[in-house]
């Protein structure tokens, strides 16, 4: 696996925290996770292009042999599914302590979404109990600590469009056709639209 170990020791959010580089396809991803109590927490997933938020930005200081974990299945599966391969990732939800309840719903549902689907801001919002809530999602969206393990990517606008992406619009469009999503002329066509509730949907919400 080819990667960099760090441990963190400096200020801040990340006083204490390790993170490991993966060398990808896409760029250097950083897996960030910390200790609570005996217990490793996965912290976040950081992608090239999310600026600030990234720990190699300085914040943390390089160390060989950082401890994983556990983590290394968890990382070894974001290789393999930034390569092409068919990845299924647990849900997160010990790394989620303090989202609200609405926010969870909304992360639990972008988890659901199959490869190859994408499904709405307007409908992951229905599927959280909340519809009509597409703005909040995108609020979700854009603060989602686990890009890839929960693949914010399968969401885009109601129109087919895109939509925006931490890692970049061409990321997102990248990841998108990388798991097969058809798109033609900057929008996703509408058979590859879910629904929220396991079945294809072929209307398009416009919310």
């Amino acid at each position: 696996m080819g990667d960099r170990d760090c441990r963190g020791k400096n200020r801040g959010d990340d006083r204490g925290l390790s993170y490991r580089v993966l060398v990808t396809p896409i760029g250097e991803v950083a897996v960030v996770w910390g200790r609570d109590g005996e217990e490793v927490r996965l912290r976040r997933v950081v992608l090239p292009g999310q600026g600030g938020a990234s720990p190699t930005a300085g914040s943390l200081v390089p160390a060989a042999g950082a401890d994983d974990g556990g983590l290394e299945d968890l990382m070894e599966g974001i290789e393999a599914f930034l390569r092409g391969i068919p990845v299924s990732f647990p849900f997160p939800e010990e790394g989620l302590g303090g989202w609200s309840s609405f926010s969870l719903r909304v992360l639990k549902a972008v988890w659901s979404i199959p490869r190859g689907r994408v499904a709405s801001y307007g409908g992951v919002a229905r599927a959280a109990g909340r519809d009509g809530a597409a703005r909040a999602v995108g609020r979700v969206m854009a603060a989602n600590p686990f890009p890839i393990v929960i693949p914010c990517h399968r969401v885009v606008r109601g129109d087919g469009n895109l939509g925006g992406f931490g890692g970049g619009r061409a990321m997102k469009e990248y990841l998108l056709r990388l798991e097969g999503v058809r798109i033609s002329h900057g929008r996703i066509t509408n058979s590859c639209l879910w629904n929220g509730a396991g079945v294809l949907s072929a209307e398009r919400d416009r919310r």
